[in-house]
C-alpha cells in the first residue's frame, strides 16, 4: 500500500508518466556539474480536441503521446507530464546541443504521426522549447524551477513561430521575453492610469467617396516613450487576460 502511494504522488495517473514532482526531484538530484538539457513540449491545437472530440478522446491522445514518447529517450532520461499537454524531458549527460536539437526535432515528427481513436484518424503537431545547460544547472547556480521555466520560455517563443517548431533558449530570447514581461507589467498600469487613447479611423465608399463608418483603433501614449506601436503591446495583451480589461475600457 506503502508502494503504491509512493507511485501515485510520483506519477500522473492518466498517463503513468513521472509527474511535475518527479520531473522537479530528476533535476534537483542530477549531477550539478554534468551537461544536462530539458525540453519542453506542448501540443498545438489541443485544446480543440477537447472540444470537438471530447474528452475521452483528449485522454487517449494524451496517453498515446506519452508511450511514444517513453519508446524514445534514453534510459538514463525522464520523460514527465507536469500538467494539461505539456510534457517536459529532463536529458542527462548530453554529448552536444547538436544532439539535443536532433532529439528535439525527432520528437516533433514522432508527435506529428496520426492518432487513431474509434475508427477516426486524425493528427496534431508540437512545438518544443529547448534549454541547455552544457556546464550543469551547477555553473550559473540554477534551481530546477529555473531550468524548467528557460525550456517553458523557449516553447511560448516556438508557438509564437506557429506549429511544429522547435525553439532555443539564449540570452537574445530572454532578452525579449524579461522585455514582455515587462511590457506586460506596465500595461496592466497603463490600462488603471488612463494611459490608452482611442483613435477613430474613417472608412470610407469608395464608389461614392463619403465616409461611412470609423474603426476603432487602441493605441498606448507611455509617459516618457510615446506612442506605443500596437504591434508590440497587443499581441502581448492577447496572450494575457489583459486584452479583456482592454476590451472593456474600449
Amino acid at each position: 500500500f506503502q508502494d503504491r502511494l509512493a507511485h501515485q504522488a510520483h506519477h500522473d495517473a492518466l498517463t503513468g508518466l513521472p509527474n511535475r514532482l518527479a520531473v522537479l526531484a530528476a533535476l534537483d538530484t542530477a549531477d550539478p556539474d554534468a551537461p544536462l538539457a530539458v525540453l519542453f513540449a506542448a501540443l498545438d491545437g489541443f485544446k480543440s480536441v477537447n472540444d470537438m472530440q471530447g474528452h475521452l478522446v483528449g485522454d487517449h491522445v494524451l496517453t498515446d503521446v506519452g508511450n511514444r514518447l517513453r519508446r524514445h529517450v534514453r534510459r538514463q532520461d525522464v520523460v514527465g507530464r507536469i500538467g494539461g499537454d505539456e510534457i517536459v524531458m529532463v536529458m542527462n549527460r548530453v554529448d552536444s546541443d547538436a544532439d539535443v536539437l536532433e532529439f528535439a526535432h525527432r520528437l516533433v515528427a514522432e508527435l506529428e504521426q496520426p492518432y487513431e481513436f474509434d475508427g477516426s484518424t486524425f493528427t496534431l503537431s508540437a512545438s518544443v522549447g529547448v534549454a541547455t545547460f552544457p556546464s550543469g544547472l551547477g555553473e550559473e547556480r540554477l534551481t530546477p524551477l529555473d531550468a524548467i521555466r528557460r525550456a517553458d520560455g523557449a516553447v511560448y517563443a516556438a508557438k509564437a513561430r506557429g506549429r511544429g517548431h522547435v525553439e532555443v533558449y539564449d540570452s537574445d530570447l530572454e532578452e525579449r521575453l524579461t522585455r514582455n514581461a515587462e511590457i506586460e507589467h506596465s500595461l496592466r498600469s497603463a490600462i488603471r492610469d488612463h494611459e490608452l487613447e482611442l483613435h477613430l479611423q474613417p472608412v470610407l465608399d469608395l464608389g461614392t467617396g463619403t465616409f461611412t463608418s470609423a474603426e476603432a483603433l487602441v493605441r498606448w501614449k507611455r509617459p516618457g516613450i510615446g506612442l506605443v506601436p500596437p504591434g508590440d503591446f497587443i499581441p502581448i495583451a492577447e496572450k494575457s487576460a489583459l486584452i479583456e480589461d482592454i476590451g472593456r475600457w474600449v
